[in-house]
């Protein structure tokens, strides 16, 4: 056990040297350099006041030449701010514990956990997906779902099932029959009449045909009721989430402490900044960049004025944060964020998962100077390829 936990630390300990030393000497790639300014966080430094931060600063690494990014298969665009204005309704994630409750058939009620593939297993209908569906969407699914149960299949009739014949102002034909083991049924006027493996239409068809023969343009209806099919009827779908897997959100760069944030509820922008500690001096608020959909083909970003905000000149900047949102605070002025956010995937997101994963496995604090030099590495890539102007 001590040899296993020991062989554990130095792989990690290896690793954690490769990835430094992968940061401190990035090879360079196809592109260019965009020059440099530095921008005052919301209240406004002068130029001056730029040039002395900066001299007592520690040298600052090279920007690197931009890399090719056509071969990464991504395609990065612009968010909609608006859709992020009003904190959204839940939207179930793998990991989530569903509770479905059909009301009137408590054997058919299902708490599952949603899968890694996004299902979950319910009877009757099988899989179904949730992830990525609010309660709402997921219970009109289920329902929609269970809508076949609600109608007798196969729709023929059989031997057990009784007719009720009704003729339009004629009360004195009213009938109910029970379809006979010979799959014959006995109607007025009209006697034995097969029935069993036809349809309702087939046999008010032939009864309107038989009873018209006595009484001249009759209105005929026959009424089936159905016998040993089990089906639902007046149900209703109720969608409960009984626990919920964790929703996160990353804030790395210019912060106290880099880290994932729990979204408790709802979480906006600045009060994530806040509970990283925003280093208001270094880091450049007007040019906050929120990356979401990390893990898709498709991510998406948008460069937020949280320095205006705060200045009161921006009301529509402290957005609300999604699971899974990576906030970066840089130190300069991100003029291209398109071209940021593709170099961030071409360079820092490897070095950004692995650093998730080690945070994550260091919350105990063990290993607390690991997560330390990692959040610095982090920084300083960062730093690396934040364009310039």
């Amino acid at each position: 056990m001590v040899f296993a936990e020991l062989n554990f630390n130095i792989s990690r300990w290896i690793a954690m040297l490769i990835l430094l030393t992968t940061l401190a000497n990035c090879t360079t790639g196809t592109g260019q350099t965009i020059s440099s300014n530095t921008q005052s966080l919301g209240s406004g430094r002068d130029s001056s006041s730029d040039s002395a931060a900066t001299d007592s600063d520690e040298a600052q690494p090279e920007p690197l030449p931009l890399l090719d990014t056509s071969e990464l298969n991504i395609n990065v665009s612009e968010f909609d701010l608006s859709e992020s204005i009003d904190p959204r309704p839940l939207v179930f994630e793998n990991g989530d514990e569903v509770s479905i409750t059909i009301w009137g058939y408590p054997e058919l009620n299902r708490s599952a956990v949603i899968q890694p593939n996004g299902t979950i297993t319910l009877p009757l209908i099988g899989e179904v997906r949730a992830a990525g569906l609010t309660v709402e969407q997921l219970r009109e699914i289920v329902k929609e779902k269970l809508q076949p149960y609600s109608e007798v299949s196969p729709k023929e009739l059989r031997h057990g099932d009784s007719l009720s014949l009704r003729v339009w102002q004629h009360p004195d034909l009213s009938d109910i029959s029970v379809i006979e083991p010979d799959g014959m049924v006995t109607l007025p006027l009209i006697g034995r009449l097969q029935a069993a493996n036809r349809t309702v239409e087939d046999v008010t068809a032939d009864a309107t045909q038989g009873i018209q023969a006595f009484i001249r343009d009759a209105q005929v209806t026959v009424i089936p009721t159905f016998s040993g099919r089990r089906t639902l009827s007046d149900f209703e779908v109720s969608v409960l989430a009984d626990k919920l897997a964790p929703r996160e959100i990353a804030v790395i760069g210019e912060v106290a402490s880099q880290g994932l944030i729990p979204i408790n509820g709802s979480l906006r922008l600045v009060e994530a900044l806040a509970i990283a500690g925003v280093d208001q001096i270094q880091a450049n608020l007007n040019s906050v960049v929120v990356i979401r959909n990390t893990q898709s083909d498709s991510p998406s970003f948008q460069s937020m004025r949280i320095g205006d905000f705060l200045d009161g000149t921006a009301p529509d900047q402290n957005i609300y944060l999604q699971n899974d949102d990576i906030v970066i605070v840089p130190r300069t002025f991100i003029a291209q964020v398109g071209i940021f956010v593709e170099q961030f995937f071409a360079r820092t997101v490897p070095v950004f998962n692995f650093w998730t994963a080690i945070h994550s496995a260091s919350v105990a604090r063990e290993a607390a100077k690991s997560v330390e030099l990692i959040n610095e590495s982090l920084r300083r890539g960062l730093l690396q390829i934040t364009p310039q102007i």
